[in-house]
């Protein structure tokens, strides 16, 4: 799992087609069954389907970062994040070569990385690569990036040893920064194509030292040699009103291990509530406190199983928010406040604005549901008492749904802002002047369904007459 490294791109392949990207993967692959392994590569990506004797299934996403291997990428939300990728794919063993791009000293995303992988199954092993330093290692001076590099190994390094011997996590690390013998000149002189991809030279380099972390663990993996005993649901037990949230499937063996799974079939027994896919739950809104039973069906070989989970829908007052009108309020330390506001779908752009904080108290903004620590549209995030701000896009008739969360008691003020005029969008250099002449009855706008200004066009001798009398008589 990684980048364009694992994936193959950028690396001289002749044809320059996916069809033929086989990276380090090729070689490791021969290695395996040299050795009379019996393994199977698994991914939602496929690359090198036209190399016969292979299995090109990978996850390797050309130009991802370690962030968004993680969440996803906001661009290419149909190529999935890591949980569902590990849900879907059921690997035994993670290969993991990720960090180059947008290259940081800190692990912590690798850290996190680790964590879900910890949270799909404690039993899965993790190779673990310092990854590989640039081309440009080799520049006198050297760039920054290659400084950076060595920084970001050695901080991951020291992660991944705390969480070997603290938590016990399987983790094999492997260096493939200095450990793999890359000569970071570029072809022909050495093994690299360009600043970041290797050569096939590198990539044979590369799979070696994948293939001698492999041996030591291969023996040990049961793999497919297991037996289903039981399933259980996990997810939160209390839900607010209008919100929705992942619940999941994990299977136990008989073996004593476990693992997230992909549940064959989810319901649930309520009218407020509708669980269709990959164990989301939504709920709608409720007049009074509601319990949801969720069930999950799944079946491996000739074994089924079924469990169920019992769930609160918690009634939820929330505060609505009417455009250019503030509001204060209040949080107490580790709750939250809840407001709603209606939008149309001429209203393209929606600004929120949380000031004269207090105390350090965040802004969350959510379109449909209600937002939580971890599900968001926009979370501007600043520390303290800096003011925040939330600029959403908006194309549909929604609820949008703001939530003020208290990491101190603190007080505060919200307003809300919706486009009037269609074409003068928020931070529009003359918007504020615009909406104070339509708030004070000056102007009507022009061009109805959607209403509009048209900011850019002159105003003729009858319009401003029109104005005047508006302002100085009171006239409509």
């Amino acid at each position: 799992m990684g980048d364009s490294i694992t994936k193959g791109g950028s690396s001289g392949v002749i044809p320059d087609d996916q069809t033929f990207y086989v990276s380090y993967r090729k070689a490791l692959w021969d290695k395996l069954e040299a050795a009379g392994y019996v393994t199977d590569f698994v991914g939602s990506q496929i690359g090198g389907s036209a190399i016969p004797d292979f299995d090109p299934d990978h996850e390797g996403h050309g130009g991802w970062r370690d962030d968004e291997i993680l969440n996803g990428r906001k661009s290419e939300p149909n190529k999935g994040k890591l949980i569902e990728w590990l849900i879907n794919q059921q690997p035994d063993i993670v290969l993991l070569h990720i960090g180059t791009n947008g290259v940081e000293s800190s692990p912590d995303h690798i850290e996190a990385i680790l964590d879900i992988i910890d949270f799909y199954s404690l039993d899965v092993w993790v190779v673990l690569a310092r990854i590989i330093n640039r081309s440009c290692i080799t520049d006198d001076p050297s760039c920054s990036e290659s400084v950076t590099t060595t920084t970001f190994n050695n901080n991951t390094t020291t992660m991944a040893q705390n969480r070997i011997d603290n938590l016990g996590d399987k983790i094999i690390l492997v260096d493939m920064e200095d450990g793999a013998g890359i000569d970071y000149f570029a072809f022909p002189a050495g093994d690299m194509w360009d600043n970041l991809h290797p050569y096939e030279t590198g990539y044979l380099k590369m799979a070696d030292l994948w293939f001698t972390a492999l041996d030591q663990i291969l023996q040990s993996v049961d793999g497919t040699n297991v037996v289903l005993d039981y399933i259980e649901i996990e997810g939160p037990p209390i839900l607010n009103e209008n919100s929705r949230a992942n619940y999941y499937c994990r299977a136990y063996y008989t073996n004593g291990t476990n693992r997230l799974v992909m549940a064959n079939n989810w319901n649930e027994d309520s009218l407020f509530a509708d669980i269709p896919n990959m164990g989301n739950l939504i709920n709608e809104e409720v007049l009074s406190d509601e319990s949801v039973e969720i069930y999950a069906i799944y079946s491996e070989g000739n074994i089924t199983k079924n469990t169920t989970y019992d769930v609160i829908v918690r009634d939820l007052f929330t505060y609505n928010l009417q455009s250019r009108v503030s509001k204060t309020g209040s949080v107490s330390q580790g709750e939250w406040v809840y407001y709603q506001l209606e939008a149309s779908a001429s209203d393209a752009d929606i600004l929120v604005e949380l000031t004269n904080l207090s105390a350090n108290v965040d802004l969350y903004v959510l379109a449909g549901f209600i937002p939580t620590l971890t599900d968001y549209d926009c979370r501007p995030s600043q520390s303290g008492t800096t003011s925040e701000t939330c600029i959403v896009q908006n194309s549909q008739a929604i609820t949008w749904y703001v939530g003020v969360y208290g990491y101190q008691t603190g007080n505060f003020t919200i307003t809300a802002t919706l486009p009037i005029f269609n074409d003068v969008p928020i931070g529009h250099w003359a918007d504020d002047y615009i909406y104070a002449i339509y708030n004070a009855g000056i102007t009507t706008g022009c061009a109805q369904n959607p209403l509009r200004y048209r900011p850019q066009n002159p105003v003729n001798r009858a319009q401003m007459a029109a104005f005047l009398a508006r302002a100085f008589l009171g006239m409509e």
